[in-house]
């Protein structure tokens, strides 16, 4: 099992069968000391995989998934992985997605800095192994890292 890092956070993902791209989002959240994972019922290795990398694995909550074990309530199943976090940073980061040397490095520095609060990230897209420059969704700014007292009034059900 690779080690994980000392930066005082939680990376918290959520995942149904995450295949092959799983394995750069662990990778990628290695810096974090925690990282805290809600499986949607992978039958693929998923969960083998995320305990390898040192993930905390938890059944995501059947009230916030539809009869097809789909995600419904993305809040609800954000607020069911803080429910579990320990760190006093958040790291969010879906299952298909990875994080930077530069990023973890600038989140590094803020968490070193004692500024509290939540923090954007500009997504980048991806289209055949080239970053996607010129499109409708760059910029796409998205709250990426939070301090704890930063995040609870940040996650509501949509309905």
């Amino acid at each position: 099992m690779p080690p994980r890092g000392t930066a005082p956070c939680t990376v918290i993902s959520y995942v149904r069968n995450g295949g092959p791209k799983l394995e750069n989002c662990l990778r990628s959240g290695q810096f974090c000391q925690e990282h805290v994972l809600l499986d949607g019922g992978s039958t693929d290795g998923t969960v083998e995989l995320a305990r390898e990398y040192g993930c905390t694995v938890f059944p995501q909550d059947s009230q916030f998934l539809n009869e097809n074990e789909r995600i419904i309530d993305f809040g609800g199943i954000a607020n069911q992985a803080l429910s579990h976090a320990t760190k006093d940073w958040i790291v969010l980061l879906a299952a298909d997605e990875e994080l930077g040397e530069e990023i973890k490095q600038n989140m590094q520095k803020v968490m070193q800095s004692g500024e509290k609060g939540a923090y954007f990230v500009n997504r980048l897209f991806m289209l055949n192994g080239r970053v996607m420059k010129y499109s409708s969704t760059n910029p796409n700014h998205q709250i990426r890292l939070r301090s704890e007292e930063h995040t609870s009034e940040l996650q509501s059900p949509c309905n």
